[in-house]
């Protein structure tokens, strides 16, 4: 009789959780056969336990995010490295179709977002250089007075304000953005206190008050370039881990419920590539042969492989993969969604059916999309379930955001759905961003050391990839130099 009110009650149990609708029972039921299918190797933990209908009716609702999408390379607000003036008669090169504001002829973009301090017409005043023009009749250019107040404006050539009054208005301006703070203006008295605190740490977009650039430091003598120190915590809450001047990069550790990860900002998107193994339709590379043989302080992994029975050897990749205008692959190049930089540095991301007529210099494929044009395009789990993560975006500015998640490894991180990266991306003010692979391929390495727990049983050199995203350091060895190996 016991033997028996057991066996009714598994089944009992087992058919309400098949067939219930109840929230926190279907939720994790449909998360587990996600989980499962997602995955290479362990499928069987859905369709041993769950019957067949019930999964297929449950990955149907999969989110595919990447049909005939397509990011739009002239939104993006990005500093011009080249310094060419398009002709609008202010030193500075703008993105096509896009109203912002360039300062002098650094053309650092703002987020266009100027709602904070002017009107609400997302235009920037047509002289705010300390001087409140704005007045009835638009004096020198400006528009009928609004009742504000213009006068601590950053200035059109310097870029600096009359005063520390508007400092939260400014950093309004790069809310979403790169802010690249000027220096100090004559009302702070204490220089050492000037040097050491950067004006817009608490009121500047999450983490980025730190960032600027070498064309602003060498215009500016006098600035004080800021970056935190390992163990600071920035505006999202993350903990600052690598904080490395030399090669200006920083990276936070995110450690959420159930989760822990790690994002890696690079400000300058030509310091990032993707290489291939020297070994194609052979063997992959384990990412510190990567970032050796490239002299480079950083890597990611990029495609997906052929993993027979899990012992793939990284040769065989999946989908198509573009290094310095170079593509390798086959079938449709569209049967993947892409994350790839075109000749202007910027990420886009989608489908591709031509890379060159994009312009691609470098490109990985994986998916799904997460962000395309400042849009999320997935929410939870999206039916791609929790799993270790790796993931690369962009902001405006063009600062490249890398990172990984470890998963698989309870009491440490079970990994992450893909709506909570595009949470997260978004929270830093990504505009496009994608997955690369993930499970036991995720992978970064900094400075030679595996940063994280990945989940395969390598982790101090992780498994051997196809293609792998790197950061190339700023000191590059003299090409008179470079030997053979090094190439």
């Amino acid at each position: 009789m016991i033997f028996n009110i057991v066996v009714a009650s598994v089944v009992a149990l087992y058919c309400f959780i098949i067939f219930t609708n109840a929230p926190l029972i279907s939720e994790a039921r449909d998360l587990w056969i996600e989980t499962a299918m997602t995955t290479a190797e362990h499928q069987w933990l859905a369709t041993r336990f769950f019957p067949r209908w019930l999964v297929d009716d449950v990955m149907s609702k999969q989110i595919i995010t990447d049909e005939s999408v397509l990011s739009n390379p002239d939104l993006f607000r990005i500093h011009k490295q080249d310094g060419k003036d398009d002709g609008a008669g202010d030193g500075a090169f703008h993105a096509p179709g896009v109203s912002g504001v360039a300062w002098g002829s650094e053309a650092v973009w703002a987020s266009g977002d100027y709602d904070a301090v002017t009107d609400g017409t997302d235009e920037r005043p047509a002289d705010a250089g300390g001087d409140d023009d704005r007045d009835a009749g638009g004096a020198d250019g400006g528009v009928p007075d609004d009742g504000q107040d213009y006068s601590n404006a950053p200035d059109a050539e310097t870029g600096l304000s009359d005063g520390a009054a508007d400092r939260e208005a400014i950093a309004a301006l790069g809310s979403r953005g790169w802010f690249l703070r000027a220096e100090e203006d004559e009302t702070r008295e204490d220089d050492a206190v000037a040097a050491d605190l950067p004006p817009f740490a608490d009121t500047s977009f999450p983490g980025m008050s730190f960032f600027r650039t070498p064309e602003f430091l060498a215009a500016r003598p006098s600035a004080v370039s800021y970056l935190p120190a390992v163990g600071d915590v920035d505006e999202n809450g993350n903990t600052v881990i690598i904080s490395d001047k030399d090669e200006e990069v920083v990276a936070v550790e995110i450690r959420k419920s159930g989760y822990v990860g790690r994002i890696l900002f690079v400000p300058d998107p030509a310091r990032v590539v993707v290489k291939h193994t020297n070994n194609k339709n052979v063997q992959g590379d384990l990412i510190k042969s990567f970032l050796d043989r490239y002299n480079a302080i950083a890597g990611m992994n990029g495609n997906g492989f052929d993993d027979p029975d899990g012992h793939g050897r990284g040769g065989q990749i999946i989908g198509w993969s573009v290094s310095g205008g170079a593509a390798w692959g086959s079938g449709s190049k569209s049967e993947y969604a892409s994350v790839g930089f075109n000749d202007q540095n910027i990420l886009m991301v989608g489908t591709f059916k031509d890379f060159a007529a994009h312009n691609i210099r470098d490109l990985a494929q994986y998916g799904p999309t997460i962000i395309v044009d400042g849009k999320k395009l997935i929410k939870g789990s999206g039916g791609w379930g929790i799993q270790p993560r790796s993931a690369i975006g962009q902001r405006d500015d063009g600062v490249i955001l890398m990172a990984t998640f470890d998963g698989r490894q309870p009491g440490h991180s079970l990994g992450i759905t893909a709506g909570e990266i595009a949470d997260i991306f978004f929270s830093y003010g990504c505009v496009n961003a994608g997955l690369c692979d993930g499970g036991s391929s995720s992978i970064m390495m900094y400075g030679g050391e595996v940063v994280g727990k990945p989940s395969t049983p390598m982790k101090d050199t992780g498994r051997y990839l196809p293609n792998a995203f790197l950061v190339l350091s700023r000191n590059q060895p003299d090409e008179t130099e470079m030997t053979a190996d090094s190439l």
